[in-house]
């Protein structure tokens, strides 16, 4: 026995019953039938604008919003046509005539060297860390150092983070930085004892420089502090940004960029 207030419609050939107040589109994919969005959000209100979810109803000379036009009982609708396809493909045209899509995202926006994170977030994704080391290098030829001391604006204006939270963009900026890096030179570090050391890693230049014991703790300080010894047995706070600019890896990466300008020549 129906219950009152169902609406009847056939869509696609295929009979449906429905209750009333949810939109052509809704009811299409709650059958399993696609229709093609793009402005389309179940958890906004339709808008329309993209034109792509037309439907075709008989009886009505023009074709309609599925996304906006609520079902109505007897309603026979097609989803899929050539009258459709074609209204279709042309929405699309247009949306591409004039859209490269190459937006700029707020992170784009707020970010001071103008590096493209957007860019280079998609290539990391797709494993292409090269090419995302080098859109970077694009306007920040430094990203060896500036994925430890950059204060992620970027990050700070991340749509994501009204989901859950910001995507670590500067850490995947670091991340493909210190893979080359891992290939790079090390620099020898001169130490009071007179001995030669090469770091193995940027822990132990940040610790080896200019005597520095190695004893380090962050217990109690904030991540970008290093506590190190001062060679005279004494413990002291040093801010991670001073102590990475004393380091050798400012010189590691300009050296690096002179042998790759002259591989260009």
């Amino acid at each position: 026995m129906e219950k009152k207030n169902q609406i009847n419609l056939a869509m696609d050939g295929k009979e449906i019953v429905c209750e009333p107040g949810k939109t052509i589109l809704t009811v299409a994919r709650d059958n399993n039938i696609e229709i093609p969005t793009l402005c389309y959000d179940p958890r906004l209100e339709p808008y329309g604008s993209c034109l792509l979810c037309v439907v075709e109803v008989e009886g009505i000379d023009k074709l309609l919003l599925s996304c906006t036009t609520e079902v109505r009982d007897g309603m026979i609708i097609k989803t899929n046509n050539e009258k459709i396809y074609k209204a279709r493909k042309n929405a699309l045209e247009l949306l591409l005539s004039n859209h490269f899509a190459d937006c700029r995202g707020p992170c784009y926006e707020k970010c001071p060297a103008d590096v493209n994170p957007q860019g280079y977030l998609a290539l990391a994704n797709a494993g292409k860390y090269k090419e995302a080391l080098e859109l970077i290098r694009e306007t920040n030829p430094f990203p060896l150092v500036c994925g430890r001391i950059c204060v992620r604006y970027c990050e700070g204006a991340c749509r994501r983070k009204d989901v859950d939270s910001p995507v670590a963009i500067n850490f995947v900026k670091r991340y493909v930085a210190d893979l080359e890096s891992d290939h790079l030179e090390r620099p020898i570090i001169q130490q009071h004892n007179g001995h030669n050391a090469v770091p193995s890693d940027i822990d132990d230049i940040l610790l080896q420089r200019d005597g520095l014991t190695g004893q380090n703790s962050t217990e109690g300080h904030g991540e970008t502090d290093e506590v190190t010894g001062d060679g005279n047995g004494h413990r002291q706070i040093v801010p991670f940004d001073q102590l990475l600019l004393e380091t050798e890896l400012p010189v590691q990466q300009v050296k690096h960029n002179l042998a790759q300008q002259k591989e260009h020549q």
